[in-house]
């Protein structure tokens, strides 16, 4: 393309600083990420587009795991409200993508009210987008709502939302999936707490 300002190497970027993120070298994840962001912006003349929302988020992810909460927060609200803008409507997946990511950075802030609603709201969005609530996406949900009820003290609720995460991560992927293994531990967490 004769330069590096280009939506393919934004796209590069944007992958890359997903590997790095998956193989645990955050400073380097942030940097691809953070350089994708510039040419998205430059390319596309503003920071109102899709790919720019979903570099955001996958850079709030990057800053939750350096421990930039207040960062992760600031890029994963950014990234919702453009992708509520340009997709025209809050009911769409990538808001509910963002609202689970948002709820998870939330708790880890200790603010488990707004994490709370950010997941439940995620949790509303997924069930209309997806036509019902068994899908895999509902039950990580349901299980990350069952951990931020727990930290609330509210054990009957956390009980349900694990136990409805563990029915629908046992159907689609069998009780002997790892996944299911999860929801089962934290079921058993819960259990104990009560």
């Amino acid at each position: 393309h004769g330069t590096d300002r280009h939506p393919e190497v934004a796209a590069c970027l944007h992958a890359l600083g997903g590997v790095l993120h998956a193989q645990g070298d955050l400073p380097a994840a942030r940097a691809a990420l953070e350089r994708s962001l510039a040419i998205r912006a430059e390319v596309h003349g503003t920071d109102r587009h899709p790919s720019f929302a979903a570099n955001l988020q996958a850079l709030g992810g990057v800053l939750q795991a350096l421990g930039d909460l207040p960062a992760a927060r600031a890029a994963l609200e950014r990234s919702l409200a453009i992708q509520a803008e340009v997709h025209g409507t809050d009911r769409h997946p990538n808001v509910a993508a963002g609202l689970h990511a948002l709820g998870g950075v939330l708790h880890a802030q200790g603010d488990l009210p707004a994490a709370r609603t950010a997941l439940e709201r995620s949790l509303a969005i997924q069930a209309e987008v997806h036509g019902n609530d068994k899908h895999p996406q509902v039950a990580v949900t349901l299980h990350c709502l069952g951990g931020v009820l727990h930290a609330e003290g509210d054990l009957p609720a956390a009980r349900a939302a694990i136990e409805r995460s563990l029915a629908i991560k046992a159907e689609v992927h069998g009780a002997r999936h790892p996944e299911a293994a999860v929801s089962l531990y934290a079921l058993g967490e819960v259990l104990h707490a009560q």
